[in-house]
């Protein structure tokens, strides 16, 4: 623009970078983020959960379990990180979410908060229910694919057109079944296996391929009976489990912006503490190490429930072309921007 617009400053020129090298650490995990506030709110105890730069979409989880009453505050740290303090409601039998029932719930453009919360809403019993609402965005979003397992387990799930506002009333007795979902989808899985922590018996979750695990993992870290198999997650209920003080790791998608801007950069060292390694994030880096890039993991020896370390990405002498499709396209949905970039400063034709 040829002036500042008001409310804008004036224009500016981006400069290069004359090297880039030190350590910093990426906001948190948001999928691991949802559900460690979520499943310590549902838990029995006390817990704090540390979230480095949470975003719009996990302040939205935190307001709805602050309406809830399982938000007893929250504090800011250095490095802009944010402390949830959560009072767990559940107990050592059972867990469920307090709340005294006709809650209209926010979730405002957060579709993991909307199908998360269907499911633990569906396990909370028939005495209360909530309506889950969302902005615009969020409110043209299909939430059938959520109801109808929740349906089939004795909840009472009302969409509007499909999707929201939802009305979830747990059954009266929320049964143990075998589920076959027809679309492979971590937050399905997730809200039915919190609903099947308040059935009776076991219920098993299958899928078509392959889903994130992230709610297995910690589920199982706070001592729910919840495992994963493949693409089959297994749930014996009732069960309940214990509030655990949690320090959310970094995100590898946000790290992956630093991993290509240090592999393509002429003076580049960059290392990047407390990233998440699950197992179903690294295609990330495998795609990078064939481009040719630089890139060292060191693992922490952490005791959480999930694979963190640091990255250290230096400057690669020359990155080459690589070709991508099939099952890795939907591995790397959230880093494709990223790789492009990478791609454009490569080697030939990708």
């Amino acid at each position: 623009m040829s002036q500042a617009e008001p409310g804008f400053p004036g224009p500016r020129r981006v400069g290069f970078a004359a090297a880039l090298r030190g350590e910093l650490r990426v906001p948190s995990d948001k999928s691991i983020a949802h559900r460690a506030l979520l499943f310590n709110a549902m838990a029995s105890g006390e817990a704090e959960v540390t979230v480095r730069r949470p975003g719009a979409d996990v302040r939205a989880t935190a307001s709805v379990l602050h309406e809830l009453g399982a938000m007893a505050g929250e504090k800011p740290m250095d490095g802009g990180a944010t402390e949830f303090w959560i009072n767990g409601a559940g107990s050592t039998e059972r867990a469920r979410l307090i709340g005294s029932g006709g809650e209209r719930l926010d979730c405002r453009n957060s579709g993991t908060t909307a199908r998360l919360m269907a499911g633990a809403l569906a396990g909370r019993g028939a005495a209360s229910a909530a309506t889950l609402v969302g902005d615009e965005s969020l409110s043209g979003r299909p939430m059938e694919r959520v109801a109808v397992p929740l349906r089939a387990m004795g909840a009472d799930v009302e969409t509007t057109n499909g999707r929201l506002p939802m009305h979830v009333r747990g059954g009266t007795s929320i049964q143990a079944m075998a589920h076959r979902l027809p679309v492979a989808s971590a937050q399905i899985v997730g809200a039915v296996t919190l609903a099947a922590l308040a059935a009776d018996g076991r219920t098993t979750i299958e899928t078509p391929g392959p889903t994130r695990d992230h709610t297995e993992r910690l589920l199982g870290w706070l001592g729910a009976p919840v495992s994963r198999d493949g693409v089959t997650t297994t749930i014996d209920g009732p069960a309940g489990f214990a509030a655990q003080t949690f320090d959310v790791p970094g995100d590898i998608s946000s790290a992956a912006a630093w991993l290509v801007a240090g592999s393509i950069h002429p003076d580049a060292e960059i290392r990047l503490p407390g990233v998440g390694l699950n197992p179903s994030r690294l295609a990330i880096l495998d795609v990078l190490r064939e481009m040719g890039a630089k890139i060292d993991v060191e693992p922490s020896a952490t005791e959480g429930p999930e694979p963190e370390g640091t990255l250290l990405v230096r400057v690669a002498p020359q990155l080459h072309a690589i070709e991508l499709s099939g099952d890795r396209i939907a591995e790397l949905i959230d880093e494709l921007p990223l790789l492009a970039v990478a791609m454009a400063a490569a080697e030939g034709t990708s």
